[in-house]
């Protein structure tokens, strides 16, 4: 597989089948074993690659940027300190308008729902090509929601909410290519959903399924109309298991990624490496 699909798949399948082995106590024993030996496989897979300079996730500074420890209490401090991984000359962005319009939105926590958070994981980078960085945040690194995204208008002079991606606090993007990537699904069965940033909207462009759930893992493409979903917030509800009349090869869904994200040098961006703001009591 790709380093994409390694890079942004494989960790949250692992994640996410872990979880809901754990969560679910109606699962038979049986399924169980399933669900564990595909742990296994994956991480096996995820091994045999360590030493692949195309695959290795840990070190393709295109995926994975290293973990920031200390936290800042606003998004100018983050800026300053030139830590921002997924934006470059970060501190020539203090002062503009959208760094302005998203520091007043950051700093109140009447924008976060039940206002109960005292701290969350902020993030800048430029998904389109407009130069006027969008803003990631994570609300709950122990949650399995997704990550929030937000743009500047600047003929309104406004934050505009574009709507939460993914699932377990992170999601992929195209870097000034306009392409967002999200997985969701569990027990090893998911859909990915491919979306462009439309004016002040988003709508999805591509849609792919995979059911890892068995030994052999299946591809699917066409099942379903790629506007059928909104992004507004995260799709819980994965697509019924589609006929195999749909199903593709393996080469086929990862050239179909590429064609939908635009690039095989995406962007994995969440919680882990993105940086912690302390929300300051009024």
């Amino acid at each position: 597989m790709n380093n994409r699909i390694i890079g942004c798949a494989v960790g949250m399948l692992v994640m996410s089948i872990m979880m809901s082995a754990c969560a679910e106590n109606n699962v038979s024993n049986d399924q169980d074993a399933v669900v564990f030996e595909k742990v296994d496989e994956v991480l096996q897979e995820a091994d045999n690659h360590e030493n692949s300079a195309d695959l290795d996730i840990q070190n393709d500074s295109s995926l994975v940027a290293s973990t920031i420890e200390d936290t800042v209490s606003s998004l100018t401090e983050y800026l300053q300190r030139g830590r921002t991984e997924f934006l470059e000359n970060g501190e020539s962005y203090i002062g503009t308008p959208a760094v302005n319009r998203y520091e007043e939105f950051l700093s109140d926590k009447n924008n976060w729902p039940g206002s109960g958070y005292d701290s969350i994981h902020i993030a800048l980078g430029l998904i389109d090509d407009d130069d006027i960085p969008e803003l990631f945040v994570v609300l709950d690194t122990i949650s399995v929601y997704g990550v929030h995204i937000y743009k500047y208008d600047p003929d309104s002079d406004s934050v505009i909410y574009l709507g939460e991606f993914s699932q377990f606090g992170y999601c992929c993007y195209s870097d000034r290519k306009n392409r967002i990537w999200g997985q969701y699904g569990n027990h090893g069965y998911y859909e990915l959903y491919y979306y462009e940033i439309v004016g002040n909207n988003v709508k999805v462009v591509g849609r792919l399924l995979y059911d890892a759930v068995f030994k052999d893992i299946k591809y699917y493409a066409d099942y379903a109309d790629e506007f059928e979903a909104s992004a507004q917030q995260t799709h819980t509800e994965s697509t019924e298991r589609p006929d195999d009349s749909y199903l593709i090869s393996e080469e086929e869904f990862e050239r179909r990624e590429e064609e939908f994200m635009k690039t095989i040098d995406t962007i994995k961006i969440g919680y882990d490496n993105m940086t912690e703001m302390v929300l300051v009591e009024e």
